[in-house]
Order: structure tokens, then sequence, then C-alpha cells
């Protein structure tokens, strides 16, 4: 069972709360500890990519709402189907959690013990760009943070906001656009993507109303 550490990025958020259920494709359950998220059912000897957006105090003197997120890649070590992602601080009462194995593609995704994130009504995030390649993820969201696994391969993160750069449609009234060039390798042995492949795992979470989707690209 391996063991992850991560330092957590932050911004400001408001706090809001649900109750707990998870989407799944496939035989993958998350289980929760005080500090730690595991992801039970994994390809043994295999690694799981696990993404997360969280809504939290920060460790101020005076508690400051924040986001935090991670994306980590998590190796089954002693090869028994399961890893362990443990954090310095206590799991937070909002988050959204995806793991997807990177072998078999199957993937899980739900919020913390107790809270219930909604999801964005299924449609074809992936898009053609104007040569008919697939290299556009498009959603009608304020911003997003999405991560690509592609199965045997690796995966790729990106944020953007209808204010940042990266959204091709600028500040019109049309959906959220970005190009997955612009996606970040979570090894630094990837190269940067290209494309989108039939295939192809897509998280995506909007992190001002926590809602999320997962989708597989072709089905």
């Amino acid at each position: 069972m391996s063991v992850r550490f991560s330092l957590l990025v932050s911004s400001l958020v408001v706090f809001f709360a649900a109750s707990s259920a998870f989407a799944s494709a496939g035989s993958l359950v998350l289980a929760f500890g005080e500090r730690s998220v595991t992801v039970n059912g994994a390809t043994p000897g295999g690694d799981v990519v696990l993404f997360a957006i969280a809504k939290e105090p920060s460790n101020s003197a005076v508690p400051i709402p924040m986001k935090t997120a991670q994306a980590v890649l998590l190796h089954d070590e002693d090869h028994d189907g399961s890893v362990i992602f443990v954090r310095q601080r206590p799991v937070p009462l909002i988050a959204i959690w995806v793991a997807v194995d990177l072998t078999s593609g199957q993937w899980v995704a739900g919020g913390s013990p107790g809270f219930e994130p909604q999801a964005i009504p299924a449609e074809p995030f992936a898009k053609q760009d104007t040569a008919g390649q697939l290299r556009k993820l498009s959603a009608l969201v304020p911003e997003m943070d999405v991560l690509l696994v592609r199965r045997g391969i690796g995966a790729w993160r990106i944020y953007a906001a209808k204010t940042s750069a990266f959204d091709e449609n600028g500040r019109e009234a049309r959906p959220l656009q970005i190009d997955v060039g612009e996606m970040i390798p979570l090894s630094g042995s990837l190269p940067k993507l290209d494309s989108i492949h039939q295939g192809d795992i897509l998280a995506l979470i909007e992190p001002q109303s926590m809602h999320f989707a997962v989708v597989e690209v072709g089905k």
C-alpha cells in the first residue's frame, strides 16, 4: 500500500454543505480515514490517479475559507489492489474525490463522507477544432478543473476560468473552452497533449458550485 503526502494550493472560496454518494465505472471503492483516502479494488501492482478539489478553512489564526486541490499518482507497491493518500490535515468535509485506475480505466467519484456533490448533466465535453481534430474541452461553467487520464500512459490536468487567458471564447456568453495542448502532465516524462483520444477518461470539477462529471470519450 503506497502513501503519498501533498502540499495544498489555496485560494479564497465560499463554503456550503450537502450529504454523500458515489458514481463509478468498475470496481474501485473509496474509503476515508481521519486524514487519509484509500482506493480499493485497483489493479494489483498498478497505478491510481487521485484527483480532488476541497473547500476547507486555512491554518491561519483567523481561519479563512479556501479551495485546496490535489492530483497525485499512487502506486500499489505491495500488489494488494489498494493505495492510500495521506493528508497532513483531516479529510475536508466538503470535497470531491475522483480516482482512476491507470491500467484498466475504471474510476470512482464522490464526496467526502456526508457530502453529496451534484453531477453536471452528461454531455460531450470533448470537441473538435476547426481542422476536425478532437482537442477542445468545452463546458457551460464559470470555471473548471479538469483531469484527463489515458490508460496505460498517464494523466494531465488544467484549471481555467471564463476570465482566464485559457478560455478561447473569452468574455463572450459562450461555453468555457480550452485547448488540451495547455494541459500540464502529472509526470515530467509525459509530452504535451496534441489531441483527445477515444477511451480517454475526463474528470471535470466546477469549484464554485462543487459539481462534477466523469466521462469516457467515445461512450
